[in-house]
């Protein structure tokens, strides 16, 4: 159990002290300044440090606070000024070229975030949004996104069209972009479980990475089995292991029920280079 509790405590993203506002009090204060001062915007808070904006002009993004948040807490006296500069950025924002198709990753999502997007967006435009994704499993789908230093944006067809993509390219596409914007992936050991680390951004996206999963890098007792209760979580034990798989799956549900950015508490085996249920 203790050891849980250090996981759980480290896969946190919560790092305000009580000098700071909090993720949530900061992601609506921004949401309602962004309101304030974006004439004609339409704004819903999607979750903690994630807000869906549509712009006048009929734009539509989603705008992830991740970056102003951890500018602001490690310096709170200059707050107004972070706010400024990032909504400066929403207000530039705009269809992006072909070129940067160098940008452009795929995020591992739950099908029930698919749902409630497209619900939450409607309430805001009469028709909710339409993504670009595809399924990874029963429980998981691929959303595809530009990653830029300012926000990240996800595909739309008709963006998929002007950055001169077809569906059965962007898979490869957006792997190898992911995989050159990560730092090195690492593989910590612990008495039961392994965990897999990127970014703490896109750690559930290494799903995704075949080599890692069939390099024999990963050594386990029968097939991998993986928890991936989170976007910063990704855990792996093996199929053989009892032990293993309990504290695996206790520690799925204490993320899913506890933690931010949440996916899924199944676990899932790597059986002929796909997941699916375990």
């Amino acid at each position: 159990m203790r050891l849980l509790l250090t996981i759980l405590v480290l896969i946190s993203i919560g790092t305000a002290n009580a000098a700071t506002l909090s993720p949530d009090a900061f992601t609506k204060e921004f949401a309602e300044t962004i309101r304030t001062h974006v004439e004609g915007a339409e704004v819903v808070i999607r979750a903690e440090k994630e807000i869906y904006i549509k712009k006048a002009d009929g734009l539509e993004l989603n705008f992830f606070l991740d970056n102003a948040y951890s500018a602001y807490v490690a310096d709170p006296e200059s707050k107004g000024e972070i706010v400024e500069r990032y909504i400066a950025s929403l207000l530039d924002a705009g269809e992006p070229p072909p070129a940067e198709r160098s940008r452009v990753v795929p995020i591992v999502k739950d099908r029930g975030w698919l749902k409630e997007t497209v619900r939450a967006t409607a309430r805001v435009g009469g028709k909710g949004v339409e993504y670009v994704w595809e399924p990874l499993n029963d429980d998981l789908v691929i959303v595809y996104a530009l990653d830029t230093p300012e926000s990240v944006q996800y595909i739309s067809p008709r963006m998929l069209e002007e950055l001169e993509l077809d569906r059965s390219q962007l898979r490869a596409l957006a792997v190898e972009n992911l995989a050159a914007l990560l730092p090195k992936v690492e593989l910590r050991a612990y008495p039961l479980l392994q965990r897999i680390v990127a970014d703490g951004n896109y750690d559930a996206s290494l799903l995704l990475f075949e080599s890692l999963w069939s390099g024999g890098s990963i050594k386990v007792d029968g097939e991998i089995v993986v928890a991936v209760p989170a976007r910063n979580a990704l855990f792996v034990a093996g199929s053989n292991d009892k032990n293993a798989l309990r504290e695996l799956r206790e520690l799925a549900r204490d993320v899913v029920r506890e933690g931010n950015y949440t996916l899924t508490d199944r676990l899932f085996v790597y059986r002929k280079g796909k997941f699916e249920r375990f």
